[in-house]
This record gives structure tokens, C-alpha cells and sequence, in this order.
């Protein structure tokens, strides 16, 4: 692997899931994602149930278990840390998490999930945890 990467394959499951107690449902577009070495990519999630509050995200590298990324509540529209932005619009029921200065190590699966319940120690997370095996990634992509 060189030093100058041409670009990356950030792999995202395609994630259409029934939650467990409401029928809530989380969707996450798109399947997969290219993005070149320092742009900036964007992964979108949609759910169904007005009453979520707490919306977390997770990152799953290869051969490892997902790790919480980032969240946001409800009361709130932008959340920041480092490189990484999400967006939450309680009206369209949408959010997107924004990563700036792609890297090699960005490479990974993402979840996003949505909670109609939530307090400081527990949350009933509605996931869209993948039913197969994560999909791979190449960091050596022809430009």
C-alpha cells in the first residue's frame, strides 16, 4: 500500500431493519460509498417513528464489532466532533452523519440507529445492524 492513496471505498451496509418493539424502521443509503483520499463523504439515514430522541452511530472496521462513532438527540440539529458532523431533521425524519478529510482508516461499515427511549444509562436502540457479513475494502483504487 503506498503512501499516496488514490482513493478509498468506505464500505456501508445497505440497512433496511424492523426495530424491536414498534416496528420502528432505520434506512441508510447508500449501500456503498468511493470517495477519494481528503474529500469530504456523506451517509444518509432515514427512520420512521416521529417519537425517536437519541440517534446514535456506530463503525464497524473489518474483523472487529461495531463501536459507538457519534450520536445526537433530538433537541438538537448539528452535532460536531473532530472530522466527523451529523445532521439530524426531525421533520423529514432524516439524518446524515459528514466526514471531512477522508482517510484510509475511514474505511469501515456504518450504522446509524434511531431510540424512541432514552435516559442517561439506557437506551432501547431501533439498529439497522447488517444480517450478513460486512463488505470489504480496497484502498488501492485506480484515480
Amino acid at each position: 500500500m503506498g503512501k499516496n492513496l488514490e482513493s478509498l471505498l468506505l464500505s456501508l451496509t445497505f440497512s433496511f431493519c424492523t426495530g424491536f418493539s414498534r416496528g420502528e424502521t432505520v434506512e441508510q443509503r447508500p449501500s456503498t460509498l468511493s470517495v477519494r483520499q481528503g474529500r469530504s463523504s456523506v451517509i444518509n439515514c432515514s427512520y420512521s417513528d416521529s417519537a425517536s430522541e437519541y440517534f446514535p452511530w456506530y463503525k464497524q472496521e473489518l474483523g472487529k464489532g461495531p463501536r459507538f462513532l457519534i450520536d445526537i438527540r433530538s433537541s438538537m440539529t448539528t452535532k460536531e466532533d473532530q472530522r466527523l458532523t451529523v445532521l439530524l431533521n426531525r421533520t423529514a425524519r432524516h439524518l446524515s452523519l459528514h466526514i471531512a478529510d477522508t482517510q484510509p482508516e475511514d474505511s469501515a461499515v456504518y450504522f446509524c440507529a434511531a431510540s424512541t427511549h432514552c435516559s442517561p444509562d439506557t437506551c432501547c436502540l431501533h439498529s439497522n445492524l447488517p444480517l450478513g457479513n460486512p463488505l470489504a475494502f480496497d484502498t488501492d483504487l485506480p484515480g
